[in-house]
């Protein structure tokens, strides 16, 4: 969706490291590379793991409150909504 890019390009223009999980990607690791592809995440910044792709696994379902896109934190207590 737009939004999901243009909050995806946000949180990328940071430079902060950043952990992504893709929901519904089915635990295919190919459907994370198709993905990361296709959204011009650098190569060079997932193999130095400034950036990581993962599978949402529910995290989304549990902490996203079925809302996207979400940027979600962890600290201390555990996850929490960063952003919408």
């Amino acid at each position: 969706c737009g939004t999901c890019d243009a909050r995806l390009a946000s949180v990328l223009a940071t430079g902060r490291q950043v952990d992504i999980y893709l929901v519904d990607s089915q635990g295919k690791d190919e459907i994370l590379r198709q993905w990361a592809h296709a959204h011009s995440i650098p190569v060079e910044k997932v193999r130095s793991r400034h950036i990581t792709l993962n599978h949402d696994a529910g995290r989304w379902l549990r902490f996203g409150e079925g809302k996207m896109p979400v940027v979600l934190q962890q600290g201390a207590d555990g996850w929490r909504v960063a952003a919408f």
